[in-house]
């Protein structure tokens, strides 16, 4: 169950405690910072802060309610108070503000309990203020899929609002403590109560703890220190006005203050606890008094948004606090003289050695659904994904079969004999392998029979089976995770696709827009186009990949192959146009990985992905 543990903090301005074995943390401005060692390494620049200019943004506001979203890779900002109050949801992708648009959502407030449930793999907002002229709270719990809001309906709710909330991630479990109400109407009572209660979210409702020891009843906030694997929240004492966020740093290894309010104005220092002393990190530029602010495990800054001046004046404004670094790398490229000279190149470079692979999965070039659904097969049965015309065998996938797997291996044929004709598998019988099809009455049918040959694994990912743009970043994050890719029949749910769904009870991940649309229960992944589709996924299943594959976002075949490899690799892999400007979505993946990325592979000649968008790739790394 846990317990609080006092830390005994020595200035007496704070109260410090620790739950269990995880770390959490709380002020004014909830952040973190990059490394701060990073000026001792030879050639590394010093952490800096930066601030950037969006075209669109939260408009000003203060006390946003701002947390990341491992599920989706996003940080998520919902509402605020300005002049006047919002009801808007913004995620930021490293570089830009993308604005969504839901159905429906919680209603306005700030100083929510806002984080992330591990459990149920979303996000969870819990009351908040709605900053009315009697200042009453919410009553309610909502969380969030990536792409729509859901109103919840537990049997028991904390008292109060404003507590402090965090995702205790060595545990497993959310945990709120605390809480506040407001008195304002009996003006013989204080003016507010304030509550030392602990609960957890679980299963769709909120339950109580009894631990031995609790930290007194006060304004406060968590995060979790990963570091030391627990919780650490800190209390303000309010005769000093003082008014802090703090949050765990995992790049810096503590617990980390921005900011801050004194009688006097805003600070601009930002210092790091870990565990044992302070250590001053590089100032904030300008002064923030109740700036939403967190960290982006995504794109690895600290992202400070809005706030206000001392003197009530609104801010709208983005820094981040980027790591130092700097990347000079050359992209590779795995390319032949056509798609299914490229898949036999890819195979070359899973599987160097002649006969190291296990099997072969082979796919039709002219249609991307069979192969799509097919490319965790491929990773599961240790073999490289081939392609061929339906009605021949290709000459160079016949060469790259028999140099890559032995005499009798298994060739697995994604599709009927309208898929892949049944000539074809005679003619590969002839070679000496085992062939088996895999395959239903169509494509819908045919990802569930080859979800069937996974062994109906646990986790799920959705993709339109309508169209290729979006599908294509599955392929990878969805080997990474040992799943299975079914198809949606574009914004609408297909009978087979529903019906498997219905028996495997899975965890569902739906990337792109129609996806998300076919299955609104499942962990939307959808940017704004294709790019920024594959950069979330990438940001999401991959964040700290050190090599980056990239494929075109124009035609599907390099991207099935080489999603394979990628995933195999446990690397992501990103769409990019094939001509002109980079990407937006390419450019705010690229831009936050300064030094952490040193590998780049192109897999496709310079018709999918030509030399300008080529050097535009590592350029944008620089």
């Amino acid at each position: 169950m846990g317990a609080w543990k006092s830390l005994g903090w020595h200035t007496g301005h704070r109260s410090v405690w620790r739950f269990g074995m995880a770390v959490a943390v709380s002020g004014c401005l909830l952040a973190v910072a990059p490394p701060v060692d990073a000026q001792s390494q030879p050639g590394a620049a010093t952490p800096a802060w930066k601030q950037l200019h969006p075209v669109s943004a939260p408009s000003a506001r203060i006390q946003a309610n701002e947390t990341y979203d491992p599920a989706t890779g996003q940080l998520l900002v919902f509402s605020g108070a300005g002049g006047s109050t919002q009801q808007d949801t913004w995620t930021f992708d490293g570089v830009t503000w993308t604005k969504h648009v839901t159905t429906v959502a919680p209603s306005s407030r700030g100083a929510a309990g806002f984080a992330y449930d591990p459990a149920s793999k979303q996000v969870v907002l819990f009351k908040g203020d709605q900053y009315t002229s009697a200042y009453p709270s919410n009553g309610d719990t909502w969380t969030w899929n990536g792409s729509q809001w859901t109103l919840q309906h537990p049997t028991t709710t904390p008292p109060g609002f404003g507590g402090c909330m965090a995702t205790d991630y060595a545990a497993g479990q959310l945990i709120l403590f605390g809480g506040q109400e407001d008195n304002f109407a009996s003006p013989s009572l204080p003016p507010y109560v304030y509550y030392a209660t602990t609960w957890t979210w679980s299963n769709g409702n909120w339950t109580q703890l009894s631990p031995s020891a609790s930290p007194p009843a006060g304004i406060c906030n968590m995060a979790y220190d990963a570091g030391h694997h627990d919780l650490v929240l800190v209390s303000v004492d309010h005769t000093t006005g003082v008014a802090q966020t703090w949050t765990y740093d995992p790049d810096l290894g503590e617990v980390v203050t921005v900011g801050g309010e004194n009688r006097v104005g805003f600070s601009t220092e930002v210092w790091g606890w870990d565990g044992t002393t302070w250590v001053q990190l590089p100032a904030t530029p300008v002064a923030h008094g109740e700036a939403g602010a967190a960290y982006d495990d995504a794109t690895r800054q600290l992202v400070i948004s809005g706030g206000s001046t001392f003197s009530g004046a609104g801010l709208s404004d983005t820094w981040v606090l980027t790591p130092g670094g700097s990347a000079t790398l050359t992209p590779t490229r795995v390319a032949g003289a056509d798609r299914d000279a490229t898949a036999v190149e890819v195979s070359h470079a899973q599987f160097g050695s002649a006969g190291s692979a296990s099997a072969v999965v082979l796919a039709r070039d002219d249609v991307f659904a069979d192969a799509l659904a097919g490319g965790p097969l491929a990773a599961d049965k240790h073999g490289p994904l081939l392609l061929t015309p339906s009605s021949s065998l290709d000459p160079a996938t016949v060469t790259e079969l028999e140099r890559a797997l032995p005499a009798g291996g298994a060739v697995d044929v994604l599709g009927g004999p309208s898929a892949i004709s049944d000539p074809v598998v005679s003619a590969i019988s002839a070679l000496g392998y085992a062939v088996q099809r895999v395959s239903g009455t169509d494509r819908f049918g045919t990802a569930i029979a080859i979800a069937d040959a996974l062994g109906d694994p646990a986790t799920v990912f959705e993709a339109s089976g309508a169209d290729f743009p979006d599908a294509l970043s599955a392929v990878p994050a969805a080997i990474a995770s040992h799943a299975a890719i079914v198809l949606t029949n574009g914004s609408g749910q297909s009978s087979a696709t529903a019906a498997y769904l219905t028996a495997h009870a899975a965890t569902r991940y739906a990337i792109g827009g129609p996806a998300a649309w076919a299955d609104p229960t499942a962990i939307a992944l959808a940017g704004s186009d294709r790019y920024a589709t594959s950069a979330e996924v990438a940001e999401t299943f991959f964040p700290t990949a050190a090599t980056t594959n990239v494929a075109s976002g124009a035609s599907f075949a390099d991207a099935l192959s080489g999603g394979v490899l990628a995933g195999t690799s446990d690397q992501p892999l990103l769409l990019a146009p094939p001509t002109g400007t980079l990407a937006q979505g390419d450019n705010s993946y690229l831009t936050t990985r300064h030094g952490s990325v040193t590998t780049m592979r192109i897999i496709g000649g310079v018709a999918a992905i030509s030399e300008s968008v080529s050097t535009a790739l590592a350029a944008a790394l620089r």
